[in-house]
């Protein structure tokens, strides 16, 4: 059976099993930078620039999966395969996520 390690901070519920998988306390996340470029009418257009991974174990034990975010899990690739985030996001009537409806892969 997998063990399956929230690296996210956020509780994550699959909605499709009913379970819950409860944050860590360690969150795994992308370094960004944000740099900007201003136009001479005093337009300034911002972007992001993504950096190194940070919080992610780099040790991988067989059985155990983390769920991370999609930024995350788009930055690792498929050279981590022990590493999925949420997908198919459902909203509450507050607009809340209230789950997902399993988890994706790279």
């Amino acid at each position: 059976m997998a063990h399956i390690i929230n690296l996210t901070a956020h509780p994550v519920k699959d909605l499709m099993t009913g379970i819950e998988y409860p944050i860590s306390g360690v969150v795994a996340r992308v370094a960004t930078t944000t740099k900007h470029k201003s136009f001479g009418d005093g337009t300034t257009v911002y972007s992001t620039v993504y950096g190194e991974v940070v919080g992610l174990v780099e040790e991988r034990k067989e059985g155990v999966y983390y769920i991370v975010s999609s930024v995350v899990l788009n930055a690792v690739g498929v050279g981590r395969p022990d590493c999925m985030a949420p997908s198919g996001t459902v909203r509450g009537a507050d607009n809340s996520i209230v789950g997902c409806q399993g988890f994706r892969r790279v």
